[in-house]
């Protein structure tokens, strides 16, 4: 039984961000639903701020290749293998629920798809 049901995220706004910030090279365009998901959900710091975070990932290049390492590790397949943890380990779905569990997992798996095109 779920403890919460938390909403799903907004996965296809999130993607769209995402990919706007690697197709143009501007950070800035990252949403707030976009940074707010990388950093809690990809092993990124949240550098104090949206702002702090896109002063730093100047380089939309750096920033792809941590999409798919997160900033803890030089693995190219960090994220990639740990992109369906929130389904994997029932914890998380009796915690939020499945609805948030399986929209973590789309954009984590969409994210590494963009960063990998």
């Amino acid at each position: 039984m779920s403890k919460q049901n938390w909403p799903a995220q907004n996965t296809k706004g999130i993607l769209a961000s995402v990919k706007r910030v690697l197709a143009s090279g501007d950070c800035t365009k990252l949403t707030k639903d976009a940074y707010k998901h990388i950093t809690l959900h990809m092993g990124f710091i949240a550098h104090y701020s949206r702002s702090g975070f896109c002063d730093f990932y100047r380089d939309t290049e750096e920033l792809r290749h941590r999409l798919l390492t997160s900033e803890m590790s030089d693995n190219p397949m960090r994220n990639d293998c740990d992109a369906d943890r929130y389904m994997r380990d029932p914890w998380f779905q009796r915690e939020y629920g499945t609805e948030y569990c399986q929209s973590v997992v789309d954009c984590n798996q969409g994210i590494v798809k963009l960063a990998r095109s």
